[in-house]
């Protein structure tokens, strides 16, 4: 049998969720009530397990589903549906997605507008779906505040030929579930092909290949993190996380990073562990860090001579000390949030030499 998931089996508190996750599971229709109840024992349980591990413990669909025992297909429909895929802290994903509907509203009175003016002789995709004689509930169509059968198949091809939007976009407009969108779009034969859909969010910069690409191999090395010595595995986890991180703070239009492994001879005898070198293309300028992962036991008199030598050397030193409490090992979270805490010092130092 099934177990059904709750707050408390993953020691999740009230007090460490956002208001919006009470209205979201308070304001659940009786029949998503019943769909959620296979899987939840409410739908606040759902929400705020969703929410706990994407805006608390900041992680990937990936690791959710994981966790969850689910297909990372379904976290990454689920977070996409409640608009919760933009960034995972709270409040700024909260102020894009309110800016997202904002523009997605006005797109929506625009084609309800110029759809209208739509000539059909030069829209055969559309003359198609007027003339067609798929019947479409009423209900279905007004729920979404269009007053007719035409105004409504007439604005959505406008939304989505036209404006191409693509349809999870269309599922925050609508409030509906993407699976939903896709089958009004099909069955008005209004549908795309996977290609034609990749071509579109390439033309129009939707989505950030880059970005996916390297928060898919972050996923990755937090894999095999859990799976190798503890001290020699956080500093290569670190050294990775350096390689797609720094990009976060750096664009990669301007500036070209390079995440060295164990080096000496920089610093004379003495290793740097992860030397880091940041290049600026336009103005040719060089900006050189050495970043030392120390253990608990570390000596701080070898961090003195190591920066000593470092700033002779041109090298800005930076030390990565990993928590005596052992609360770093096997830890992604915390060796996470301390390569990002670096990262941002080197943009800061970077934003200060340029000036």
């Amino acid at each position: 049998m099934k177990k059904i998931k709750s707050m408390a089996d993953f020691g999740i508190k009230p007090e460490q969720l956002h208001d919006d996750v009470f209205e979201l599971g308070n304001n659940v229709n009786l029949q998503m009530r019943m769909i959620f109840q296979k899987e939840y024992e409410t739908p606040l349980d759902k929400y705020a397990i969703l929410y706990y591990f994407r805006f608390v413990e900041k992680l990937e669909s990936s690791e959710i589903a994981n966790l969850l025992g689910l297909h990372n297909e379904n976290v990454h429909h689920s977070l996409y549906s409640l608009g919760w895929h933009f960034s995972n802290d709270y409040e700024e994903n909260k102020a894009i997605l309110q800016e997202k509907e904002k523009k997605l509203t006005e797109i929506l009175q625009r084609a309800k507008d110029q759809s209208q003016k739509l000539k059909t002789e030069e829209h055969p995709i559309l003359l198609k779906a007027l003339q067609s004689t798929v019947r479409i509930n009423k209900n279905s169509y007004t729920r979404m505040n269009f007053a007719t059968r035409e105004e409504y198949i007439r604005a959505m091809y406008y939304i989505f030929h036209i404006e191409e939007l693509t349809t999870v976009e269309m599922a925050l407009l609508f409030k509906r579930a993407k699976g939903i969108i896709n089958a009004k779009l099909r069955a008005l034969g209004f549908s795309i092909s996977h290609e034609e859909s990749i071509a579109r969010k390439k033309k129009k910069g939707r989505q950030n290949y880059e970005k996916t690409m390297r928060s898919g191999k972050t996923t990755r090395i937090k894999d095999q993190i859990r799976n190798t010595s503890v001290g020699t595995k956080n500093e290569n986890y670190a050294r990775s996380l350096f390689a797609y991180f720094l990009y976060d703070y750096f664009d990669s239009n301007v500036f070209e990073i390079v995440v060295g492994i164990n080096n000496t001879g920089i610093l004379d005898e003495k290793e740097i562990d992860i030397p880091i070198i940041i290049y600026e293309r336009k103005n040719g300028e060089l900006f050189r860090f050495a970043v030392e992962y120390n253990g608990p036991d570390h000596s701080s008199q070898g961090d003195i001579e190591k920066e000593k030598i470092a700033s002779n050397r041109g090298w800005v030193y930076l030390p990565l000390v990993e928590l005596g409490d052992g609360r770093f090992s096997n830890n992604p979270k915390h060796i996470e949030q301390c390569v990002r805490t670096i990262c941002q010092q080197m943009k800061e130092i970077v934003s200060k030499i340029k000036l």
